[in-house]
C-alpha cells in the first residue's frame, strides 16, 4: 500500500515521506483508520483497526483474505499473511486467470489482448503461465 498524505492536512506522526511501514494490514483496516481521521468512532462490532495515527491500534500479527466469486467466475481462494510469508491455498487449481469472466473481459482490455497474443503464439514466460489453461487433474 502507498499512502500520498495531502499537503494541507498535518500527518500522524508515523506518516513521514519516503519511508515504509511493514506491519501487516488488512483491507478491512482502511475504514477504521479514515474513520479516526475523520474523528468518527469505530462501532464495537467492527473487525477493523485503525493502523496509522494516534489512536492506532496494536499491529495485526496476520491478515486473511479470500476469493470466491468474481461475477460468473467461482475460484475459491484462501489465503493468510504475516510480515514475512504468505501462505494461498486454491482449492480449484482448474481454475485459471484464462477462465472466461465477461466482466473482465470487457472491463480490462488487457485479458482480450492477451488471449489474442496467446493464440498467436507470442507469449512466453510468465505471461503465458498467466493465460495458458490450468493443468487438469
Amino acid at each position: 500500500m502507498i499512502i500520498r498524505w495531502p499537503r494541507n492536512f498535518p500527518a500522524p506522526k508515523d506518516c513521514r515521506a519516503g519511508t515504509v511501514n511493514g506491519q501487516v494490514i488488512s483491507l478491512l483496516d482502511l475504514t477504521a483508520t479514515t474513520m479516526s481521521f475523520a474523528g468518527l468512532k469505530r462501532p464495537a462490532s467492527m473487525q477493523s483497526r485503525i493502523f496509522l495515527g494516534s489512536d492506532a491500534d496494536p499491529p495485526r500479527r496476520y491478515a486473511f483474505s479470500a476469493r470466491d466469486r468474481i461475477d460468473e467466475t467461482v475460484n475459491r481462494i484462501r489465503s493468510v499473511r504475516d510480515g514475512r510469508y504468505r501462505y494461498n491455498r486454491n482449492f480449484m487449481p482448474e481454475q485459471s486467470l484464462a477462465a472466461l469472466n465477461r466482466y473482465r473481459e470487457k472491463c480490462f482490455l488487457i485479458m482480450p489482448l492477451a488471449r489474442q497474443l496467446h493464440a498467436e503464439g507470442k507469449l512466453k514466460g510468465p505471461a503465458l503461465a498467466l493465460v495458458a489453461p490450468a493443468p487438469s487433474r
